[in-house]
């Protein structure tokens, strides 16, 4: 394999090859797999592109605080969206400006609204 990377084509060529992971025991699919894979070494290309995790935003920051605007906030659940919605959809840091200085950061982490209490 060129650059130890599979093209798109071979890629879905041994997805179809060995279906459905989910549908056969574990021993049964790495078995497909390797058979698949011997005649060129592309196991570890494919199971590294297989793995990689797609962090491409799904939502972008003004998408995000538009929801923000609209929030109620007296629901914990629907602010509890809103803090996943930051992790889920990928959205990352971003500044707030006021007068052109970024006064405000926004960030995904899971207590940055502070802890919960049931009093």
């Amino acid at each position: 394999m060129e650059n130890n990377e599979n093209s798109e084509a071979r890629f879905a060529e041994i997805k179809t090859a060995v279906g459905n992971p989910f549908e056969v025991p574990p021993s049964v699919y790495m078995q497909r797999l390797e058979e698949e894979t011997k005649r060129d070494n592309s196991l570890v290309p494919f199971l590294s592109k297989a793995s990689r995790v797609d962090t491409t935003p799904r939502q972008s920051p003004k998408e995000w605080l538009e929801k923000l605007a609209t929030t109620d906030f007296v629901s914990v659940r629907a602010i509890c969206h809103l803090d996943l919605d930051l992790v889920v959809n990928n959205i990352g840091y971003f500044d707030l400006l006021i007068n052109d200085e970024a006064t405000y950061t926004v960030a995904p982490y899971r207590d940055v609204l502070g802890p919960w209490t049931t009093n």
